[in-house]
């Protein structure tokens, strides 16, 4: 009985042995299907976006065929070691392949900036710098992947037409999570921490530029797609709105007032000394205070106005 007992163990760690050989074997062969082309970059922003996030993707499903097993391996861990391998090779490719010179061209971009920037430029490469650091710096922190995408992330889309590259949402969609991925399968911290002094030195230069206020805020949260502008229809319903219609913009909002003192504390978290832009930030706020009320003001002046959209009995009722 002892014997067969044995015996029964034997076999059954046999075939568990047998099972993890097979289900590391298919990964590998998988992963050989995956990345079977090379990713070759072309320095053409959305062919080369297009083959890392194939890349990316790739190795996301590897990832997760390692993270679903759930019987033991026996030492059979070549499947992880190719998942790190392939990962390592997406980091350096979209280090030295996309974002040294990505980077270059951005400094080179901001260190021109001057007040006479437009509001929405500003405001779209300081916002992408300071998401950009926000999440470098958290990463450093060595949290957690869902503590990293919690955070708000850094946008593309703008700062690459104003480079004079047009690319359609999808694009900078896809190089937002290219970035976040590299960020976070990164495992070279002083690659990380170079990246990280270099952006909060740049910052720092943009915030602190004399005559430079922060009333650029206002025009990016304005242009928050997830905000709408308050108009007459809001309140009074009724018929298409009529020429001159006074609205109110989405940074004069109770959401986009929320938005705006959300960013005013990513930009202390992105600075090494938030009080570099203390007095600036007491003058935006003073500014802020008078324009949201002059907005609302208008608004109440001409909102008796907003009668002429209805347009019989049936309108009214709603109202």
């Amino acid at each position: 009985l002892g014997l067969a007992a044995w015996l029964a163990v034997a076999i059954a760690i046999c075939g568990l042995l047998s099972f993890s050989f097979a289900r590391n074997l298919m990964i590998m062969r998988e992963v050989s299907r995956e990345v079977s082309k090379p990713v070759v970059l072309q320095n053409e922003l959305v062919a080369d976006v297009i083959s890392l996030d194939r890349f990316r993707q790739a190795i996301l499903r590897v990832e997760e065929r390692n993270r679903g097993w759930w019987l033991p391996r026996f030492g059979l861990s070549q499947s992880i070691e190719v998942e790190h391998e392939l990962k390592t090779k997406y980091c350096n490719q979209f280090y030295h392949g996309f974002l040294l010179n990505y980077n270059d061209k951005i400094a080179e971009t901001m260190t021109g900036f001057s007040p006479s920037t437009p509001e929405e430029i500003m405001g779209a490469y300081v916002a992408q710098l300071v998401r950009r650091i926000n999440l470098l710096r958290t990463r450093l922190e060595n949290e957690e992947l869902e503590t990293l995408k919690a955070r708000p992330q850094p946008s593309y889309e703008r700062t690459v037409q104003t480079a004079g590259q047009k690319v359609i949402p999808e694009v900078g969609k896809k190089l937002a999570d290219l970035y976040f991925y590299y960020v976070f399968w990164r495992e070279d911290t002083n690659i990380l921490n170079q990246e990280l002094n270099e952006l909060r030195i740049l910052l720092k230069h943009i915030l602190t530029l004399k005559k430079l206020n922060l009333n650029w805020i206002v025009t990016l949260i304005n242009l928050d797609p997830s905000l709408s502008y308050l108009g007459m229809q809001d309140f009074w319903g009724g018929s298409p709105a009529a020429k001159g219609e006074k609205s109110v913009a989405p940074a004069f909002s109770l959401k986009g007032n929320t938005k705006i003192d959300s960013f005013l504390k990513e930009i202390e978290s992105a600075l090494v000394d938030p009080l570099i832009i203390a007095g600036k930030k007491s003058e935006f706020q003073s500014w802020y205070r008078k324009a949201y009320f002059n907005a609302w003001r208008d608004f109440g002046i001409a909102f008796p106005r907003g009668s002429a959209r209805l347009q019989g009995k049936a309108e009214w009722r709603q109202v």
